[in-house]
């Protein structure tokens, strides 16, 4: 395919073939299993993320994986949580089952993962967006410990996108280009991504400390669990020129989101993907989502 490939969050293996059939290139998804959450809780997730966002029983696993290899989409699992000691252990347990599943590949961010599951390949491994790779220098550590592919930090403006995918030409790149927008660095980010995280003790500090201040117009939080999230994030009319960047896959966010909300997101940018450019796509951006444009990639002051 000589344009951009899209890969979509899946919650359920029922909607592998929706999915496809709405354009989705390729899928990930994520799982909290009973023995972390019996071992560690719901917060201390594998993949930072919560509740509707994560598969939670290996059936329902196992099931997602036959779907997608029955409709031909590679599907990849989020182990990209910041884990130590024995949780390190328990993610390469996973990573075990994923592969016994027939999962097509790994996102991940802890560098010694690479190596404890080198023996799983072909399996891809993906590193995370949360890895803030954000040089040529990031990207060949990375392809030394075994990476296939790298998410690039949203960040990123396109020309810098082009000389971390330009220095490794053998590596697929990601990058963001609907939903999930964050102001902040998430690879830096040390707040508890739970909505529903309450203290440990009556006298605890909060998980996550408010931190407000609008410098260019931006309402910035340090959590989205402390202020609303920016509103149906995009980069359509920027498919082409990240994928002249040396993008080569377009990534969703949604994790958790209704399957209405991420198949929005999606047929819009299959109709960007089509040919719809110009002035056409920030009026059909507002027909489509009810208000102005909210760009991932603005061409003024992104440009470098």
């Amino acid at each position: 395919m000589n344009c951009i490939r899209f890969t979509l969050p899946v919650n359920d293996p029922a909607e592998v073939a929706i999915l496809k059939d709405h354009g989705a290139d390729e899928l990930y998804c994520g799982y909290l299993d009973a023995d972390w959450r019996k071992k560690y809780g719901g917060d201390a997730v594998i993949s930072r993320r919560q509740g509707a966002a994560n598969l939670s029983d290996p059936g329902a696993l196992r099931e997602t994986a036959a779907e997608a290899r029955r409709c031909g989409l590679p599907l990849h699992l989020t182990l990209n949580g910041r884990v130590t000691g024995d949780e390190t252990a328990h993610l390469v347990r996973i990573a075990e089952i994923w592969a016994g599943f027939g999962g097509g590949g790994i996102i991940l961010q802890d560098p010694a993962l690479p190596a404890l599951i080198a023996r799983l390949k072909p399996m891809t491994i993906t590193v995370s967006l949360l890895a803030v790779t954000v040089n040529s220098f990031g990207a060949a550590f990375w392809k030394r410990l075994g990476a296939d592919r790298i998410v690039l930090p949203r960040f990123l403006t396109l020309p810098e996108m082009k000389a971390v995918a330009s220095s490794a030409t053998d590596m697929i790149f990601e990058a963001m280009v609907m939903g999930d927008m964050c102001p902040f660095a998430d690879g830096f980010c040390r707040s508890v991504h739970a909505e529903t995280h309450a203290p440990a003790g009556p006298d605890a500090a909060p998980s996550c400390v408010r931190e407000t201040f609008n410098p260019s117009g931006w309402a910035y939080h340090l959590c989205m669990e402390y202020g609303a999230p920016v509103p149906d994030p995009c980069a359509a009319c920027r498919l082409k020129d990240l994928k002249e960047s040396g993008v080569a896959v377009g990534k969703v966010g949604g994790r958790g989101l209704p399957l209405e909300k991420r198949l929005g997101w999606l047929d819009f940018l299959c109709l960007a993907r089509a040919g719809e450019r110009g002035g056409d796509l920030p009026r059909r951006y507002r027909e489509t989502f009810g208000h102005e444009c909210r760009c991932y990639y603005p061409k003024e002051g992104h440009e470098g």
